[in-house]
């Protein structure tokens, strides 16, 4: 027996595409062309005899998840293990780069004990969505404690799903089963992905059908089916009526009338597709303009699960999501004791006169207890109640007030509070954070964890370590539990080091969770970016904004210093690859201190595709609006996108002749990025940490 990764041209496809569609009541149906997109890929892997497929396998990514989309076995060939072969050969396949495996499978497929027998878990069950007969689906997931990804290790998987809005034109379609593009909606491991909502208007859409019997047949379908969209500010969805009114002429009561309410509720609701068949909305200038104001992209069935694994789920960080808010991060003062004592009393405990005794001792010793407030304009958001001991800091307290916070801004918002503390506590000498998570809810803890918090026992640990050390000098970690994800992949990495083994991965993953520590002799590519003032300011650089940062300062700069971002630059002068170490070049400008090195970034991949297509994907990251994208790159349609992360600031900016000299260039200018070897690197690092030449 052979494995073979099918490719689009391989005549072992068309025996794919018959296995598959024989077995479509029960795998999924799929149209031959969404075959071979999977074969384009290479996500498809058959096993074979001779010139006879026995089974396939095929799947996507989902971040550091290999969902699995149909598992086949041809009928002659069943109850030989042969699903058992592909699931473990694909795992080890791909076990270097995944956190998790995961599907959805139909309870009453009795499967349970097969999967577990592979070792699944389940984690999650929710009823099927677009079938005629009612399902419970169940998600279950397969561990990978290999990963070399440490935040996916910390992470669980996400179990959040994007608010997709289809129109009334997609539910009649699955109630007739008519429409293959249509049926691909069906299929279950999109269950993983969207959570299917249909606004009310589809209702008074099918109400005007003139047949009493298909009127209740769409309408009894449409309401066992979908839940509705749950929008309850009325003027929000008002105000983007009239706008899309105005941007495409309508008659009251049309079809055009209908979808403008459809999209207009979707919206409100802060759903981000709309699945529609109506080719007047499908690539064209209105959708573009919704996607642009408001976020909400206009798909086909097709066009949707094709680009399914692009969708920003609700615990996605989308720092754009947090620039109306003003933020503003100061220490607490005395007249703000009335508000904070309302708003967060209820989340601290039961008694309201339990949080005034705290808070009053906290306020009473400043020389012990620092209070973090972070308030949208007068309104407070979140509270921080911090006492530090030597190089220790402690979050007694964390507190947000979940009713000012929506939900959908909940998981970026307290990355953001969470990133600030880490970076602030870098600033400060701190070597480690600890956060007691008594009073923490669950959400909030997967957020803090998301940022390289691991949990201790009762508390979440945060190891800052600032140092620059040789490979020999890193050492598990005395405070962490022997089986914590951070001290296995510090064995791992002694392990496979001493055996000669590449480590470069392993080691851009162990300094991101240790950041700002840098180990040298890693084999992590370094770069050198120039980056034009105003898009550093935009990105990172609140330095060049303000000029002094503090503990806890005030800043109103989104999204700065943001855990993630991205960078949009030509394809032509683009870094080749990440992972890497980018040192950031600031272009002289009327700026203070620019014409110099300024950040330190980790550059986890660079992506090159179209302008439209970069934009979906990264446009949560809050960058760049349409307008400027489309200067990027001049008439090139292709750019590419740097995703960056763990940005940290130099106190000590350092001028292009310092620079010249480390790199013994004495011309260099910096118009494109150039590659730079690690000892360059850590001279250029450190004395932008320490200043001068320190080594």
């Amino acid at each position: 027996m052979d494995y073979t990764v099918v490719s689009a041209r391989s005549k072992l496809l068309k025996k794919v595409q018959n296995l598959g569609d024989s077995a479509s009541s029960t795998v999924g149906f799929l149209p031959r062309e969404a075959f071979v997109d999977y074969a384009k890929k290479g996500h498809i892997l058959a096993l074979t005899e001779d010139d006879e497929l026995l089974a396939y396998i095929m799947y996507r990514y989902r971040k550091n998840t290999i969902v699995i989309v149909q598992l086949c076995v041809s009928p002659l060939h069943k109850g030989k293990g042969f699903a058992k072969l592909l699931v473990n050969e694909l795992f080890e396949r791909e076990k270097d780069c995944i956190s998790h495996m995961q599907l959805s499978c139909r309870r009453d497929y009795n499967l349970e004990n097969f999967w577990m027998s592979l070792g699944f878990t389940p984690i999650d069950e929710r009823k099927g969505r677009a079938t005629t007969r009612d399902t419970v689906l169940t998600t279950w997931i397969r561990r990978n404690t290999e990963c070399q990804d440490i935040f996916a290790l910390l992470s669980e998987v996400d179990k959040q799903r994007t608010q997709v809005v289809v129109d009334t034109n997609i539910v009649i379609d699955l109630y007739d089963g008519s429409n293959n593009e249509t049926k691909t909606l069906t299929q279950s491991f999109l269950a993983g992905y969207a959570e299917f909502r249909i606004s009310k208007y589809a209702l008074d859409e099918i109400n005007r059908n003139d047949n009493p019997t298909v009127r209740k047949a769409h309408r009894d379908y449409a309401k066992a089916q979908f839940a509705l969209t749950e929008s309850t500010d009325s003027d929000l969805f008002k105000t983007i009526q009239a706008d899309l009114l105005l941007q495409k002429p309508s008659v009251e009561f049309s079809n055009t009338w209908f979808d403008i309410c459809h999209i207009a509720d979707a919206i409100a609701a802060g759903a981000v597709v709309f699945i529609t068949r109506d080719s007047a909305w499908l690539n064209t200038n209105i959708s573009e303009y919704i996607f642009a104001k408001y976020n909400l992209d206009i798909m086909s069935p097709g066009e949707f699960v094709n680009s399914v694994d692009e969708l920003a789920s609700p615990s996605d960080y989308a720092p754009i999501k947090l620039a109306g808010l003003n933020l503003d991060f100061s220490k607490m003062q005395h007249s703000d004791y009335p508000t904070v004592l309302n708003t967060f009393f209820d989340k601290y405990g039961e008694k309201k006169n339990e949080f005034d005794l705290a808070l009053r001792t906290w306020m009473a010793s400043p020389e012990k207890h620092s209070i973090l407030l972070v308030k949208s304009d007068t309104t407070p958001l979140c509270f921080v109640v911090t006492t530090r001991s030597e190089n220790r800091l402690y979050v007694n307290t964390l507190l947000v007030a979940t009713g000012a916070v929506r939900p959908s801004l909940l998981d970026t918002f307290v990355k953001r509070v969470a990133f600030k503390i880490l970076d602030s506590a870098r600033k400060d000498g701190i070597a480690q954070i600890e956060i007691a998570t008594e009073k923490i809810p669950d959400d909030t803890v997967k957020s803090l964890m998301a940022c390289g918090f691991t949990n201790n026992g009762t508390t979440l640990l945060r190891i800052i370590d600032s140092r620059v050390i040789s490979p020999e000098q890193v050492r598990p970690i005395p405070l962490l539990h022997a089986d914590n994800p951070l001290q296995i992949a510090i064995s791992r990495y002694q392990k496979d080091r001493s055996a000669g083994k590449e480590c470069k991965d392993l080691v851009f993953s162990l300094e991101k969770a240790l950041w700002p520590l840098k180990i040298t002799s890693s084999g992590i590519p370094c770069y050198i970016v120039p980056i034009r003032a105003e898009y550093a300011v935009q990105l990172f650089d609140e330095n060049l904004a303000n000029d002094h940062v503090s503990l806890f300062s005030n800043t109103k700069t989104e999204p700065a210093l943001s855990i993630e971002n991205v960078y949009f630059k030509s394809k032509r002068h683009s870094v080749p690859c990440g992972p890497a170490r980018i040192l950031w070049y600031v272009s002289q400008s009327e700026y203070m201190q620019t014409g110099a090195i300024r950040a330190c970034s980790y550059l986890d991949n660079v992506e090159t595709d179209t302008k439209k297509t970069l934009f979906k994907k990264y446009h949560r990251l809050g960058v760049l609006d349409w307008s400027e994208l489309l200067a990027v790159g001049g008439k090139s349609d292709l750019i590419s996108a740097y995703g960056f992360s763990y940005t940290e600031l130099f106190d000590h900016p350092i001028p292009l002749a310092q620079v010249r000299n480390f790199i013994n260039n004495p011309t260099e200018t910096f118009q494109s990025y150039t590659k730079i070897d690690e000892p360059a690197f850590t001279q250029i690092y450190t004395a932008g940490v320490y200043g001068g030449s320190h080594g």
